[in-house]
């Protein structure tokens, strides 16, 4: 309770099981970073950590996304990679500040949360999970989104609605075709699709005016 003006805090790679953060009313911490421990949950005391800025719990054996999230309010980015994330373990509310989540190398099979309830998220990192579809709504502000090595055997409509989308990464996953509606994706730079089955790519691809990286490797094409 004596550390009012700490802002940063690292504990990584200490196999801890256990963490208390409560550091009282008048705590300043922006950037906690917990990662690579051997921890089930969120530290206690987060919630009340109005100044926190960046969180950093990847590697742990975390189950459940955090609830406290609105609470928050000044959080701007969350990693959670590499825990034991289900879709069904998570239960969230919306905050205006969120600007990116990493969730990739978890067990998830779908989208675990409407991300248009994040008015300002960016960037969204799915990859390594289990996730066969998204029929949840994505919002309109994303431009990131990564879901490699997943299991769709078709790029989701939700996805292809993103049109402030710049990245989109779906390689090593199952998909079989590229539609047309990839044409209205007009402001992206980087796409990949390799490592997958296509077959068809729809001419519609070669009308993306800001497109600068393509990946087509690996697949099944005969033609393009």
């Amino acid at each position: 309770n004596e550390l009012k003006h700490l802002e940063t805090l690292v504990i990584t790679k200490s196999n801890t099981k256990r963490l208390d953060l409560r550091l009282g009313p008048n705590q300043t911490l922006r950037f906690l970073d917990v990662s690579h421990n051997n921890m089930r949950r969120i530290p206690r005391g987060i919630e009340n950590f109005d100044s926190l800025e960046y969180l950093n719990v990847s590697g742990n054996r975390i189950r459940r996304f955090p609830k406290f999230l609105r609470n928050c309010s000044n959080l701007f980015y969350i990693n959670l990679s590499y825990n034991r994330v289900r879709t069904n373990k998570i239960k969230t509310r919306s905050n205006p500040n969120l600007r990116g989540i990493n969730l990739s190398h978890n067990r998830l099979t779908e989208l675990p949360f409407t991300l248009s309830n994040f008015d300002n998220l960016e960037e969204v990192n799915l990859s390594y999970n289990k996730i066969q579809k998204i029929e949840r709504d994505i919002g309109n502000k994303l431009r990131v989104l990564s879901l490699y090595s997943n299991e769709m055997d078709h790029i989701p409509r939700k996805i292809l609605e993103l049109s402030n989308l710049v990245k989109l990464d779906l390689s090593f996953n199952q998909i079989e075709v590229v539609p047309q509606q990839i044409g209205k994706l007009k402001n992206l730079t980087f796409l990949s699709v390799s490592n997958n089955n296509v077959r068809e790519v729809a001419e519609e691809i070669g009308t993306l005016p800001e497109l600068k990286i393509l990946f087509l490797h690996n697949n099944q094409l005969m033609e393009l």
